[in-house]
Protein backbone atom coordinates (compact mmCIF):
# COMPACT_ATOMS: atom_id res chain seq x y z
CA UNK A 1 0.00 0.00 0.00
CA UNK A 2 1.35 3.47 -0.44
CA UNK A 3 0.50 6.51 0.80
CA UNK A 4 -0.75 9.57 -1.46
CA UNK A 5 -1.01 13.14 -0.13
CA UNK A 6 -2.25 16.41 -1.59
CA UNK A 7 -0.91 19.23 -0.04
CA UNK A 8 -3.45 22.44 -0.05
CA UNK A 9 -0.38 24.46 -0.72
CA UNK A 10 -1.72 28.32 0.02
CA UNK A 11 -3.01 27.11 3.19
CA UNK A 12 -0.45 25.82 4.39
CA UNK A 13 1.90 28.62 3.00
CA UNK A 14 0.14 30.74 5.24
CA UNK A 15 0.48 28.84 8.54
CA UNK A 16 4.11 28.77 8.41
CA UNK A 17 3.93 32.72 8.29
CA UNK A 18 5.36 34.85 10.52
CA UNK A 19 2.94 34.44 14.06
CA UNK A 20 1.00 32.18 12.43
CA UNK A 21 0.28 28.68 13.34
CA UNK A 22 3.64 26.58 13.47
CA UNK A 23 5.83 29.39 13.78
CA UNK A 24 4.13 30.13 17.07
CA UNK A 25 5.49 26.92 17.92
CA UNK A 26 8.94 27.96 17.41
CA UNK A 27 11.53 30.07 19.66
CA UNK A 28 11.85 32.27 16.84
CA UNK A 29 8.04 33.08 16.30
CA UNK A 30 8.15 36.28 14.33
CA UNK A 31 9.77 34.32 11.59
CA UNK A 32 8.43 32.20 8.88
CA UNK A 33 8.55 28.58 9.55
CA UNK A 34 11.19 26.88 7.11
CA UNK A 35 9.27 23.31 6.85
CA UNK A 36 10.84 20.66 5.71
CA UNK A 37 8.98 18.26 3.12
CA UNK A 38 11.15 15.18 2.95
CA UNK A 39 10.62 15.29 6.94
CA UNK A 40 6.79 16.05 6.53
CA UNK A 41 6.03 12.73 4.46
CA UNK A 42 8.09 10.59 6.91
CA UNK A 43 5.96 11.78 9.66
CA UNK A 44 3.10 11.22 7.74
CA UNK A 45 4.46 7.58 6.93
CA UNK A 46 5.40 6.94 10.54
CA UNK A 47 1.66 8.05 11.49
CA UNK A 48 -0.52 5.96 9.12
CA UNK A 49 2.24 2.68 9.68
CA UNK A 50 1.36 2.54 13.32
CA UNK A 51 -2.66 2.08 11.75
CA UNK A 52 -1.88 0.20 9.25
CA UNK A 53 2.15 -1.70 8.90
CA UNK A 54 1.67 -2.76 4.91
CA UNK A 55 0.81 1.14 4.36
CA UNK A 56 5.19 1.43 4.19
CA UNK A 57 5.57 3.73 0.47
CA UNK A 58 5.06 7.10 -0.51
CA UNK A 59 3.00 7.93 -3.18
CA UNK A 60 1.87 10.44 -5.46
CA UNK A 61 2.61 14.03 -3.99
CA UNK A 62 0.90 17.24 -4.81
CA UNK A 63 0.85 20.38 -3.58
CA UNK A 64 -1.54 23.16 -5.29
CA UNK A 65 -1.50 26.60 -5.02
CA UNK A 66 -1.30 30.12 -6.99
CA UNK A 67 1.52 31.91 -8.09
CA UNK A 68 1.25 35.21 -10.10
CA UNK A 69 3.34 35.13 -13.53
CA UNK A 70 5.10 38.84 -13.31
CA UNK A 71 7.73 38.68 -16.09
CA UNK A 72 7.24 40.67 -19.37
CA UNK A 73 4.59 43.15 -18.33
CA UNK A 74 3.34 45.70 -20.01
CA UNK A 75 3.90 48.22 -18.60
CA UNK A 76 6.46 46.19 -16.11
CA UNK A 77 5.17 46.00 -12.70
CA UNK A 78 7.66 48.37 -11.07
CA UNK A 79 6.26 51.09 -13.46
CA UNK A 80 2.52 50.30 -12.72
CA UNK A 81 2.61 53.23 -9.50
CA UNK A 82 3.28 55.67 -12.75
CA UNK A 83 0.55 54.46 -14.71
CA UNK A 84 -2.45 53.50 -12.37
CA UNK A 85 -2.99 56.48 -9.57
CA UNK A 86 -5.06 53.67 -7.42
CA UNK A 87 -1.23 51.48 -7.75
CA UNK A 88 1.34 52.34 -4.68
CA UNK A 89 5.08 51.62 -4.64
CA UNK A 90 4.51 50.13 -1.71
CA UNK A 91 1.04 48.23 -3.62
CA UNK A 92 3.86 46.49 -5.95
CA UNK A 93 7.01 45.57 -3.15
CA UNK A 94 4.24 43.99 -1.26
CA UNK A 95 2.97 42.11 -4.41
CA UNK A 96 6.88 41.23 -5.38
CA UNK A 97 7.67 40.68 -1.68
CA UNK A 98 5.21 37.57 -1.75
CA UNK A 99 5.41 35.95 -5.15
CA UNK A 100 9.19 35.14 -4.27
CA UNK A 101 8.01 33.92 -0.76
CA UNK A 102 5.34 31.92 -2.13
CA UNK A 103 7.71 30.54 -4.97
CA UNK A 104 10.37 29.68 -2.48
CA UNK A 105 8.16 28.27 -0.31
CA UNK A 106 6.71 25.94 -3.11
CA UNK A 107 10.08 25.06 -4.88
CA UNK A 108 11.13 23.31 -1.48
CA UNK A 109 8.15 20.98 -2.20
CA UNK A 110 8.62 20.22 -6.20
CA UNK A 111 12.24 20.84 -6.10
CA UNK A 112 13.95 19.60 -2.89
CA UNK A 113 10.97 16.81 -2.46
CA UNK A 114 9.60 14.66 -4.40
CA UNK A 115 5.87 16.49 -4.82
CA UNK A 116 4.40 17.55 -8.85
CA UNK A 117 3.80 21.12 -9.75
CA UNK A 118 1.10 20.07 -12.00
CA UNK A 119 -1.56 21.40 -9.54
CA UNK A 120 0.53 24.94 -9.38
CA UNK A 121 -1.21 27.76 -10.75
CA UNK A 122 0.88 30.68 -12.37
CA UNK A 123 -2.00 32.80 -13.67
CA UNK A 124 -0.85 36.36 -15.10
CA UNK A 125 -1.21 39.23 -12.97
CA UNK A 126 -4.03 41.53 -13.33
CA UNK A 127 -4.53 45.07 -11.42
CA UNK A 128 -7.56 43.55 -10.11
CA UNK A 129 -5.57 41.28 -8.74
CA UNK A 130 -3.14 43.54 -6.64
CA UNK A 131 -5.94 45.20 -5.93
CA UNK A 132 -7.61 42.66 -4.37
CA UNK A 133 -4.77 41.26 -2.74
CA UNK A 134 -3.50 44.59 -0.64
CA UNK A 135 -7.37 44.67 0.50
CA UNK A 136 -7.15 41.29 1.23
CA UNK A 137 -9.90 39.73 -0.49
CA UNK A 138 -8.11 37.56 -2.88
CA UNK A 139 -9.93 34.60 -3.31
CA UNK A 140 -8.10 31.31 -5.21
CA UNK A 141 -10.64 28.97 -6.04
CA UNK A 142 -8.78 27.06 -8.14
CA UNK A 143 -6.89 25.26 -5.66
CA UNK A 144 -9.70 24.63 -3.66
CA UNK A 145 -10.90 22.73 -6.82
CA UNK A 146 -7.83 21.15 -7.64
CA UNK A 147 -7.57 20.26 -3.77
CA UNK A 148 -11.01 18.25 -4.40
CA UNK A 149 -10.21 16.59 -7.75
CA UNK A 150 -7.27 15.18 -6.79
CA UNK A 151 -8.70 13.56 -3.46
CA UNK A 152 -12.04 12.08 -5.34
CA UNK A 153 -9.63 10.91 -8.24
CA UNK A 154 -7.18 9.00 -5.84
CA UNK A 155 -10.25 7.62 -3.69
CA UNK A 156 -11.85 6.32 -6.94
CA UNK A 157 -8.91 5.03 -8.93
CA UNK A 158 -6.53 3.82 -5.61
CA UNK A 159 -9.13 3.01 -2.62
CA UNK A 160 -6.92 0.50 -0.92
CA UNK A 161 -4.48 3.00 -0.60
CA UNK A 162 -4.24 5.70 2.15
CA UNK A 163 -4.53 9.55 1.48
CA UNK A 164 -3.43 12.65 3.23
CA UNK A 165 -5.06 15.58 2.85
CA UNK A 166 -3.57 18.79 4.44
CA UNK A 167 -5.60 21.43 4.74
CA UNK A 168 -7.64 23.84 6.76
CA UNK A 169 -10.19 24.88 4.50
CA UNK A 170 -13.74 23.81 5.72
CA UNK A 171 -14.62 24.13 2.12
CA UNK A 172 -13.12 20.80 0.77
CA UNK A 173 -16.09 18.85 3.20
CA UNK A 174 -18.70 18.50 0.04
CA UNK A 175 -15.63 16.44 -1.68
CA UNK A 176 -14.40 14.61 1.22
CA UNK A 177 -18.40 13.47 1.93
CA UNK A 178 -18.39 12.50 -1.79
CA UNK A 179 -15.35 10.18 -1.72
CA UNK A 180 -15.65 8.92 1.79
CA UNK A 181 -16.86 6.79 2.81
CA UNK A 182 -18.44 5.90 -0.47
CA UNK A 183 -15.10 4.79 -2.33
CA UNK A 184 -12.76 4.75 0.21
CA UNK A 185 -11.96 4.82 4.11
CA UNK A 186 -8.04 5.74 3.76
CA UNK A 187 -8.27 9.54 4.26
CA UNK A 188 -6.82 11.02 6.74
CA UNK A 189 -6.27 14.80 7.70
CA UNK A 190 -3.79 16.89 8.14
CA UNK A 191 -4.11 20.12 9.88
CA UNK A 192 -3.94 22.61 12.63
CA UNK A 193 -5.71 22.05 16.22
CA UNK A 194 -8.87 23.76 16.79
CA UNK A 195 -7.55 24.64 19.59
CA UNK A 196 -5.65 27.55 19.15
CA UNK A 197 -4.98 31.19 18.94
CA UNK A 198 -6.57 32.70 15.62
CA UNK A 199 -10.64 32.16 15.99
CA UNK A 200 -10.88 31.77 12.39
CA UNK A 201 -8.28 28.76 12.21
CA UNK A 202 -10.56 27.37 14.90
CA UNK A 203 -13.75 27.11 13.36
CA UNK A 204 -12.70 25.96 10.09
CA UNK A 205 -10.30 23.17 12.02
CA UNK A 206 -13.17 22.02 14.20
CA UNK A 207 -15.24 21.61 11.40
CA UNK A 208 -13.01 19.42 9.33
CA UNK A 209 -11.95 17.63 12.85
CA UNK A 210 -15.52 16.62 13.63
CA UNK A 211 -16.03 14.69 10.59
CA UNK A 212 -16.40 11.01 11.19
CA UNK A 213 -13.13 9.83 10.01
CA UNK A 214 -12.12 6.67 10.58
CA UNK A 215 -8.44 7.55 11.17
CA UNK A 216 -7.98 10.17 13.36
CA UNK A 217 -6.46 13.63 12.40
CA UNK A 218 -2.95 14.64 12.59
CA UNK A 219 -2.19 18.09 13.95
CA UNK A 220 0.40 19.91 12.43
CA UNK A 221 1.35 21.56 16.02
CA UNK A 222 1.97 17.95 17.67
CA UNK A 223 4.66 17.59 15.05
CA UNK A 224 6.38 20.78 14.56
CA UNK A 225 10.05 19.61 15.73
CA UNK A 226 9.80 16.36 13.16
CA UNK A 227 8.80 18.85 10.32
CA UNK A 228 11.34 21.63 10.94
CA UNK A 229 14.14 22.02 8.66
CA UNK A 230 17.71 21.97 10.60
CA UNK A 231 20.60 19.66 11.68
CA UNK A 232 19.36 19.70 15.38
CA UNK A 233 16.73 20.26 16.20
CA UNK A 234 15.07 20.14 19.93
CA UNK A 235 12.14 21.10 22.00
CA UNK A 236 13.10 23.57 24.66
CA UNK A 237 12.99 21.65 28.25
CA UNK A 238 12.04 24.51 29.48
CA UNK A 239 8.80 26.60 27.26
CA UNK A 240 8.40 23.45 25.04
CA UNK A 241 9.63 25.45 21.78
CA UNK A 242 11.17 24.26 18.74
CA UNK A 243 14.15 25.48 17.78
CA UNK A 244 17.32 24.09 15.43
CA UNK A 245 20.77 24.36 17.81
CA UNK A 246 22.79 23.85 14.39
CA UNK A 247 25.01 21.36 16.39
CA UNK A 248 24.07 18.41 18.25
CA UNK A 249 23.46 18.85 21.78
CA UNK A 250 24.79 16.54 24.43
CA UNK A 251 22.58 14.04 25.41
CA UNK A 252 24.07 14.71 29.13
CA UNK A 253 22.32 18.24 28.63
CA UNK A 254 18.60 19.47 28.26
CA UNK A 255 17.94 20.99 25.19
CA UNK A 256 17.46 24.85 25.92
CA UNK A 257 16.31 27.32 23.52
CA UNK A 258 18.34 30.55 23.30
CA UNK A 259 16.05 32.62 24.74
CA UNK A 260 15.68 30.16 28.37
CA UNK A 261 19.85 29.47 27.76
CA UNK A 262 19.85 32.82 28.29
CA UNK A 263 17.75 33.07 31.04
CA UNK A 264 20.21 30.37 32.48
CA UNK A 265 22.75 32.30 32.85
Amino acid sequence: MRLNIIIDGTWLFKQCGPNRVLSTCTANKSTTFNINFDKLNNTLLEYIKNIEPSCDTIGDCFISTSIFDIDGLTPPLDDWPTVHTDVTVADVDKMKKGIHARKVFTEKATIRSCYSDMAVYRPRLKKYNLKNIVNKKHQEKEVDTTVVALLVKYAIKNPDDYHAIITGDADILPAIRIAYPEYTRNVFLVTSHPDELEAENRQSSWKLSNFNFHITPLYLQDCIDKIMYGTAVYKCARCSSVFDNGSPIPETNRPYCPQCETRRT
